[in-house]
């Protein structure tokens, strides 16, 4: 167990905090995550897809929590997002700590499920079908969520003709 931890545990890690923006819930989520992956370890059929369907336990937390965020900003509790792109660039030139600023701002005016799916793409560097397969959709849906995302972050980063 220690070692499928230490093998995922960053990557997941990771992969929360950007989703979240915050290193505490997405702290929270690993930990959750790992404890229902080895719960129900039994379920999985394929070791090969222990990354993929990690992943897609971690995506489903995520959501749960992001839902949980919407609803106390709607009654104005608000807490504090420490992790965007932006803030995970600690140490980067001030260059690429600006375009990271841009596409934090960009990210963060698409659709929920259209950003999990461009970060797990472009991000994250996860193939089409394993994109698909963590956010429970088709191909298709998955290929026309990452074009969307695409339109609109290259128009709040100012790269429409890329």
């Amino acid at each position: 167990m220690k070692q499928l931890y230490d093998r995922h545990g960053r990557y997941i890690a990771g992969l929360s905090a950007r989703l979240l923006r915050s290193r505490e819930e997405a702290e929270e989520v690993l930990q959750d995550t790992f404890v229902q992956a080895f719960t129900q370890l039994e379920q999985l059929r394929d070791g090969d897809a222990f990354r993929p369907w990690l992943a897609q336990i971690a995506v489903r937390l995520a959501r749960r929590r992001l839902k949980k965020q919407r609803l106390f900003r709607f009654f104005g509790i608000r807490g504090e997002e420490d992790a965007s792109l932006y803030l995970l660039s600690e140490g980067a030139p001030a260059e690429a700590r600006s375009e990271l600023r841009r596409l934090d701002e960009a990210l963060l005016r698409v659709p929920e499920e259209q950003r999990i799916a461009w970060m797990l793409r472009h991000v994250e560097g996860e193939p089409l079908e394993q994109v698909a397969q963590v956010c429970g959709c088709s191909l298709a849906t998955v290929k026309r969520w990452i074009d969307a995302a695409d339109v609109q972050v290259r128009r709040a980063t100012g790269k429409e003709d890329a």
